[in-house]
């Protein structure tokens, strides 16, 4: 039996990370409420200054 790539073994640890998220539909919403806080939240601290908005811009 050959091993099994990369890819395919990254698919399997993804696909079952759900299996066991999906378990827990209150962990899944927790995480999903904290990162709309965290995007909501960070240009205001940030503000809105041209200088910094260029530094931490991509491209």
């Amino acid at each position: 039996m050959s091993q099994p790539s990369l890819s395919e073994a990254l698919r399997g640890v993804v696909r079952r990370d759900l299996l066991l998220a999906m378990r827990h539909r209150s962990d899944v919403a927790m995480s999903v409420f904290f990162v709309v806080i965290v995007a909501s939240l960070f240009p205001l601290g940030v503000g809105p200054e041209p200088a910094v908005l260029r530094t931490i811009a991509s491209g």
